[in-house]
């Protein structure tokens, strides 16, 4: 995958599986990619195991959250883990992710 930024330049990007269910990703113009980096300034997301979600989904326990979780199959459970993080006692936290959902949907 190849993108050409507005300067002109150029960067080659290749991503495949890593070990340990992870991805590998090799950049060639290291330089350029970092001004693609920014966390205040995001260019894109990559989220694994989003893709699918349902269009309903039950209520699960704690347990059974976390182990489809570690599964890779957070797509199952995407609302459940919505809800948990939503109540929990760091308002705050849960603020900011909104903010920060709002600034990427925009």
């Amino acid at each position: 995958m190849s993108f050409v930024l507005g300067d002109g330049g150029k960067i080659d990007l290749t991503i495949r599986k890593g070990r340990n269910g992870n991805i590998h990703v090799n950049v060639d113009n290291v330089p350029a990619a970092r001004t693609l980096a920014s966390l205040e300034n995001p260019f894109t997301i990559y989220s694994p195991g989003l893709a699918g979600i349902a269009k309903s989904e039950e209520f699960t326990s704690n347990g059974v959250l976390l182990r489809t979780i570690a599964r890779g199959d957070a797509n199952l459970v995407f609302r459940n883990i919505l809800l948990r993080l939503s109540q929990t006692e760091h308002t705050t936290d849960w603020l900011a992710f909104l903010d920060d959902l709002r600034k990427i949907l925009k």
